[in-house]
């Protein structure tokens, strides 16, 4: 990667191909964790935003994951999906689950668009999540917004905390996403508004404490009063920030578009600062790294992984 040539204005439409494999894609991401997602009416939640995801793009998805149905990627240009809503229900509260879709029709190319559900069993006690991407431009070209969507399926999942903005999106692949590490580490370093993700590590770690912020920030009841409520958010911010209400919390809007930053250009967004700020002691200290280890080129190592999470105090 060329860093010279790499700008917020880039970013928009930014990709990195590596041996005709597509390693990573810039995006929209949105990721929210929810507690006690085995009952029915959470459980009903999580198949609501993968219906309403499918509506918004399905036409979009070529792979589908469901590890309930096959064991292995379904076809969608070739095989209908089974009805999420047919099978889910078919399983116990004890029974994990969990649904994968993307854009991509070879799955080592980064894509996107993708859906990810993964619901955690009742005697697990672990919380449960809903991540989603799109293109970074989708919503200049579409109906509706992001605060939109992420609204709904706040207020559909009772959402525990969670956050939306835009995102490096890497392959779904292991060995693939792995590669693009240094990469990923190279963008995150310099433009602290893109989101760094991988929910199916963090929610091991996020029980009690939330993992940052981003454009759009989501506050559970718990999350919400631990910092001292909607007053006490309302009073400490201008009104180029807007607290958006679902029933079970609230989500913080910060600015009226998200930001890339440029650590280059001395460049981090203020509104995102003062978020982190205030919301600082309901942070986790996050206990491990987000990547691994490479020889001879840094990466979000566990002292990387400490500085990534403290890039805006």
């Amino acid at each position: 990667m060329v860093e010279q040539q790499i700008t917020p204005e880039t970013l928009k439409n930014f990709s990195v191909i590596e041996n005709e494999r597509i390693l990573l894609q810039i995006g929209l991401v949105i990721t929210l964790y929810i507690e006690e997602a085995h009952t029915p009416e959470k459980r009903e939640g999580l198949i609501q935003c993968f219906d309403d995801y499918w509506s918004l793009c399905g036409l979009e998805l070529h792979q589908a994951s469901v590890p309930h149905v096959s064991n292995r990627w379904i076809n969608l240009d070739k095989k209908k999906l089974p009805p999420v809503r047919n099978w889910v229900n078919e399983l116990s509260e004890n029974h994990p689950w969990s649904i994968t879709c993307t854009g991509s029709e070879n799955t080592a190319d980064a894509s996107a668009f993708n859906m990810e559900i993964l619901c955690s069993a009742a005697w697990e006690k672990d919380l449960s999540y809903v991540t989603a991407t799109l293109p970074f431009v989708w919503f200049s070209n579409n109906e509706g917004s992001l605060p939109e969507l992420l609204l709904k399926w706040c207020e559909w999942t009772s959402a525990y905390h969670g956050y939306a903005g835009i995102g490096i999106i890497p392959s779904l692949e292991s060995n693939y996403a792995k590669k693009a590490e240094p990469m990923i580490y190279e963008l995150a370093k310099r433009f602290p508004g893109l989101e760094v993700d991988n929910p199916v590590s963090h929610l091991l770690y996020l029980k009690d404490g939330i993992k940052g912020v981003n454009w759009l920030t989501v506050l559970g009841t718990k999350f919400l009063e631990k910092i001292g409520g909607r007053g006490y958010l309302k009073n400490q911010l201008t009104t180029e920030f807007e607290l958006l209400d679902y029933k079970d919390g609230l989500v913080i809007k910060a600015g009226l578009q998200p930001q890339f930053g440029d650590i280059k250009n001395n460049n981090i967004p203020e509104h995102y600062r003062t978020i982190s700020r205030l919301l600082k002691p309901i942070r986790v200290e996050y206990p491990v790294a987000i990547q691994h280890s490479h020889r001879n080129q840094p990466t979000l190592d566990k002292e990387g992984t400490k500085e990534w999470f403290a890039r805006f105090d």
